[in-house]
């Protein structure tokens, strides 16, 4: 499979120079292929990759009370896997390492869409090929193995439907946006501002196209979204529309301003399920560390008692919050988000994995980078610039979460790529891809 990415490369185009970028890149696909083997998911069984792994063995899938509550997509992805590849520990490494092995490329051909030159695009498929924390999560079982490969598809679609300028190419990007979303709900950000950008363009071009195409994208999208909340009345008698399953669970962990949080769900006066103390690496960890050992400004224990007398809610009653502690938590999730080590791939007897806790230090100053190249070259109105800080920023102001380097994950490949193409292209060139906001 990774000899035939590479040779599907253009080799007539092939410059000398490019010879050389296509052998680190062949070696590092090599090398994320095999990882998996080495510091494979079966020997991480404990927390959240357990949970992933649970929900889907055995009868568990659809019945536990975690399976309702998480949502069904990556679920039934790696129940698909395992039944393939095999429930072992060579099965898991495979697929594991087959999707390590693929991620680089589907950001690559994002990259052909955004980049003005062949060469860039590789480049940028070296540094995404060797980005510790994109290879150190596929040792465990979590979303966003998962999650990596179908957002770099997702972007690369949605550049090609904006140079295309048709219907069809437009609904396929929904379509795989729509599925990027279901296997992690906190990429929605990503997916209303592109689809967005991409309905204004054909409304410039074509208002009854686009009048029409946004009608179908919101049906694909409501639709495909309602299929969560849908998969939790299944398991539990009702459900909550905003935000559905786990989500609602880690709102008003948020909001309570707790280290830890039960939740016990009531339904027609008994008590239906009751879970044990769960936490965030988050509030345990020191992202300034060995500077400071500051970890949170939370406190206590929270207990969440959900009342579900109706089957169908449109969100849960929100915790109270004070302005003040609004902030406070804003800017502790800002702190986390930028500096705070990825869980759970952070053990120590791990080279790959200890260089992504040590490069948590790069991305605040690349997000500086990319505000003072963009305020320089004029290209705070660039969409690239846009979807980079407007998701950062989104991410920080939803009270949906609880940030941790975790979530940081998706949003570093369009970082990288936001700052490539801001150092990398002129003026001149930058024109033809700014496309609406330029």
């Amino acid at each position: 499979m990774m000899l035939g990415i590479l040779f599907s490369f253009n080799k007539a185009q092939m410059k000398p120079s490019n010879k050389w970028l296509y052998l680190i890149i062949f070696i590092g696909l090599v090398f994320r292929f095999f990882y998996p083997f080495f510091s494979n998911p079966f020997g991480h069984l404990y927390s959240d990759p357990h949970r992933h792994h649970y929900n889907v063995t055995e009868d568990h899938f659809g019945t536990a009370l975690f399976s309702i509550l998480d949502p069904p997509l990556p679920q039934l992805i790696l129940k698909t896997a395992l039944f393939i590849f095999g429930d072992t520990v060579f099965g898991a490494a495979t697929y594991l390492g087959l999707l390590c092995a693929i991620t680089p490329w589907c950001w690559y051909k994002w990259g052909r869409e955004i980049f003005p030159s062949k060469t860039t695009a590789l480049i940028f498929m070296a540094v995404i090929t060797y980005l510790p924390s994109w290879i150190s999560i596929y040792s465990y079982f979590m979303d966003e193995p998962i999650l990596l490969p179908l957002l770099g598809i997702s972007l690369w679609l949605s550049w090609r439907a904006k140079r295309k300028g048709t219907i069809s190419s437009l609904l396929l990007a929904t379509v795989l946006w729509a599925l990027t979303a279901s296997v992690k709900l906190n990429t929605a950000f990503e997916l209303v501002l592109v689809l967005s950008w991409l309905i204004f363009c054909l409304w410039k071009q074509n208002r009854r196209k686009a009048l029409l195409a946004s009608i179908v994208v919101a049906c694909i999208v409501g639709m495909t979204y309602l299929t969560y909340p849908l998969w939790v009345y299944k398991g539990l008698g009702f459900t909550w529309l905003f935000p559905p399953g786990m989500g609602a669970l880690n709102r008003g962990w948020h909001r309570s301003n707790g280290v830890e949080y039960t939740t016990t769900i009531i339904y027609k006066g008994k008590t239906l399920y009751q879970t044990g103390s769960f936490g965030s690496n988050a509030t345990c960890s020191e992202p300034f560390a060995p500077f400071s050992n500051w970890s949170t400004w939370r406190h206590g224990l929270f207990k969440y008692t959900i009342n579900c007398d109706k089957p169908v809610n449109l969100t849960l009653e929100p915790y109270p919050l004070a302005l003040k502690d609004h902030l406070r938590n804003m800017l502790e999730e800002t702190l986390h988000l930028l500096f705070s080590q990825s869980w759970p791939d952070c053990r120590e007897d791990d080279p790959i994995q200890q260089a992504q806790r040590l490069m948590r230090w790069a991305w605040s100053v690349l997000t500086l980078a990319i505000i003072i190249l963009a305020v320089r070259k004029k290209a705070m109105n660039n969409v690239l610039v846009i979807l980079c800080l407007a998701t950062l920023a989104a991410y920080v102001l939803s009270d949906s979460s609880m940030l941790d380097g975790r979530y940081r994950k998706p949003w570093e490949g369009i970082a990288i790529a936001t700052l490539i193409y801001l150092y990398c292209t002129n003026k001149s060139k930058r024109k033809t891809n700014e496309g609406c906001f330029g």
